[in-house]
């Protein structure tokens, strides 16, 4: 897998991928058979059909679902090679997507930029001292919300209008007539 990185603006990039031929045949052979397993073709019992059959009524299909799946496989490892980080979704065009030829696509994005800190040596931080005294706690456990907020109702809880308790505790509709 070739990469080339781009450097557009101050944190614009362009980075272009290619993906061997070989590991998109391989990844749709796979695929293929996989879904060759399943596919119901008229004529022939559910994964029994010969492969160049499955390949003409369902290759197409299958060979985007393995591009684009190669496309964000290669995207990942490449921005991993590479040490980038983009800020959002890669924007990805593709360049060539033909049989029998490398994959090759180019992604668009921007990177978080390098901060680099100068002149925090020999700097000193000072943290409040703060003291917490009994009264204080007291004081804002007395606060008027704070026990109300936390304390729970002691006693059954109140029935809403028309429902009484069933036998197996369960509320039950009064029946009107």
């Amino acid at each position: 897998m070739s990469v080339s990185v781009q450097v557009m603006g101050i944190l614009g990039r362009r980075m272009e991928v290619a993906v061997p031929a070989e590991r998109v045949e391989k990844a749709f052979s796979l695929r293929l058979q996989t879904v060759s397993r399943t596919a119901k073709i008229k004529g022939f019992r559910p994964g029994k059909a010969p492969l160049d059959i499955v390949r003409r009524q369902h290759g197409g299909q299958v060979r985007d679902e393995v591009v684009n799946e190669l496309i964000g496989q290669a995207l990942s490892e490449s921005l991993r090679q590479e040490g980038l980080q983009p800020v959002g979704q890669p924007q990805v065009e593709p360049l060539s997507l033909g049989s029998g030829e490398d994959l090759r696509f180019a992604a668009h994005f921007e990177v978080y930029p390098t901060v680099t800190l100068q002149g925090h040596e020999g700097m000193e931080l000072s943290l409040p001292q703060v003291e917490v005294t009994a009264a204080d706690i007291d004081a804002m456990i007395a606060a008027p919300g704070l026990r109300g907020r936390w304390s729970s109702r002691a006693g059954p809880r109140p029935r809403h209008r028309g429902l009484r308790r069933h036998p197996r505790r369960r509320a039950v509709r009064w029946r009107q007539g």
